[in-house]
């Protein structure tokens, strides 16, 4: 992606756009591997820190994993299912991955979003 794209996501208002595209528009956004479902959007990240690094982001604004409740079971749920479908989808059961949260400081995006991380198998190194 672009630095000045990159630079323009990451301003107030970038990221405002950003959010309501994701959340109300995710079809317009030029991502390749997107996928979109009822509750989540799904796409590459565009600043990989691994070999694979998923985005998953719900598609309501709650700031942080800290904003939900018991009324939200039903959105984790969904996103465990969504989860569990890429890793199928995408071979990473052999290699092994993550699933991150970031919150507070540990968070560039305002808008809560997890992380699905990866690197092939051949290149563990644990």
């Amino acid at each position: 992606m672009k630095a000045w794209l990159l630079r323009l996501l990451a301003s107030p208002p970038g990221r405002w756009l950003t959010g309501t595209l994701l959340i109300h528009f995710p079809g317009w956004l030029p991502l390749r591997g997107k996928q979109v479902g009822a509750n989540w959007v799904s796409f590459p990240h565009p600043q990989p820190d691994a070999p694979y690094h998923l985005v998953l982001l719900p598609r309501r604004r709650n700031a942080s994993l800290a904003e939900l409740d018991a009324q939200d079971t039903a959105l984790l749920s969904e996103l465990i299912s969504t989860v569990q479908q890429r890793v199928r989808q995408d071979g990473l059961e052999r290699g092994g991955y993550r699933l991150v949260v970031n919150a507070g400081r540990y968070q560039s995006f305002p808008h809560l979003h997890f992380h699905l991380l990866a690197e092939p198998a051949e290149e563990r190194h644990d």
